[in-house]
């Protein structure tokens, strides 16, 4: 009896976790995209960037 409370209480809890989860998730994937497509316009002109533009354009939007 005790142990059905018990599971019954740890249950409740699932739903919630696990839409925070797929919700990171879908964030990740997001932040993945968008470096991918900033590491491939950089690639195009990185030589004829200076050092601090590079450095610049590298860590841009990385407080995700």
């Amino acid at each position: 009896m005790l142990s059905e409370k018990l599971l019954s209480f740890a249950l409740l809890g699932i739903d919630p976790v696990l839409w925070v989860l797929v919700a990171m998730s879908v964030l990740a994937v997001g932040v993945m995209i968008e470096r991918l497509l900033a590491f491939s316009m950089i690639e195009k002109k990185y030589q004829s960037m200076d050092y601090y533009t590079l450095r610049l354009s590298l860590e841009a939007r990385l407080g995700i």
